[in-house]
């Protein structure tokens, strides 16, 4: 793929997350006219949050979208693969930290993706998550720069 078709494609993905979010505004606006023109705008936050679960998702599968397009240009598939992913994740946890943060508070939502960003970093760190090594097509882990044991024959640790 040139850089020229990615770019095409990672403008297309974002012009997709720009429309989603200003549905999303649209939508939102829409309902809580219409809820407080019926005088039920106390069950607000809670449509507020269907809503974000919903348009969140989409909003950051675009984002992630965009992210693959925009590394695809410069790396091969299975790197791209692996920002688009580690996206997703990160996207997630915005998403639930946002409906927390509107159900219980703010600082609902600031613990709670404190906690998943340091649980996501240390998954990270660890080699175990989205991006965190070297994959090759048939799914066997790459030597990352390592060279392979040479068998003496003369036990485990000679």
């Amino acid at each position: 793929m040139t850089p020229l078709e990615a770019g095409k494609r990672a403008g297309g993905a974002l012009t997709e997350m720009i429309v989603y979010i200003v549905v999303y505004v649209i939508v939102a606006a829409a309902l809580q006219f219409l809820m407080s023109w019926f005088h039920v705008i106390a069950y607000f936050k809670y449509v507020n949050a269907i809503l974000v679960l919903a348009f969140g998702w989409y909003i950051v599968n675009s984002f992630a979208d965009f992210i693959y397009w925009t590394m695809r240009g410069k790396y091969d598939h299975a790197t791209a693969v692996a920002f688009k992913n580690m996206m997703r994740i990160i996207g997630i946890i915005a998403i639930i930290a946002a409906v927390v943060g509107a159900a219980v508070g703010g600082v609902g939502g600031l613990t709670i993706g404190g906690f998943l960003g340091i649980v996501v970093g240390f998954v990270h760190a660890a080699g175990h998550g989205a991006g965190g090594g070297r994959h090759i097509p048939d799914g066997r882990k790459a030597l990352q720069g390592r060279r392979p044991r040479q068998h003496t024959g003369r036990g485990r640790h000679s």
